[in-house]
């Protein structure tokens, strides 16, 4: 695994290749298992499947450019927030987007999620969570320090 650094880097470059229009140069970001899903269609498994997705989206629209409001990196999961700008024809339409990136070995690799929570009541304590996210689904675990793990269900709602 690379630096928070080069994860920063290589969602935005991905994000930046989008304004070319060309899903075939996008697969360079790509691990060959990516799970890339886009809330609310299904997702799509594979790196075939996910250029497919994207060059479904490019045949919908003119053009399409990703600008990137907030980006957060903890090791090599990077959040973003977006407005992800849509051009069909005459009409511009703006999309507010929320994502998160995992890569593997400097690329993306799916719908996978991890991150910690410092509690203070009733005590001091550092919750690890480890999730993985499938349609309208997350389950996981959460270390809980002394007290072993527990399982993380989650729901779309």
């Amino acid at each position: 695994m690379g630096t928070a650094e080069d994860a920063e880097r290589v969602v935005r470059d991905l994000c930046d290749g989008f304004a070319k229009h060309d899903a075939g140069a996008l697969r360079q970001y790509f691990t060959d298992d990516v799970v890339y899903h886009n809330i609310p269609m299904d997702p799509a498994v594979g790196i075939d499947e996910t250029i497919a997705f994207i060059e479904g989206f490019f045949a919908m629209c003119d053009g399409m450019v990703i600008e990137t409001l907030h980006l957060a990196v903890r090791g090599n999961v990077v959040l973003t927030e977006r407005i992800d700008t849509f051009t069909m024809g005459q009409k511009v339409a703006p999309l507010p987007v929320m994502g998160t990136f995992e890569l593997a070995d400097g690329l993306i690799d799916g719908n996978k999620a991890s991150w910690k929570a410092d509690i203070k009541q009733p005590m001091a304590l550092t919750l690890e969570f480890s999730v993985t996210v499938d349609g309208g689904d997350m389950n996981g675990s959460v270390k809980l320090g002394m007290f072993g793990d527990a399982p993380v269900k989650g729901k779309r709602a």
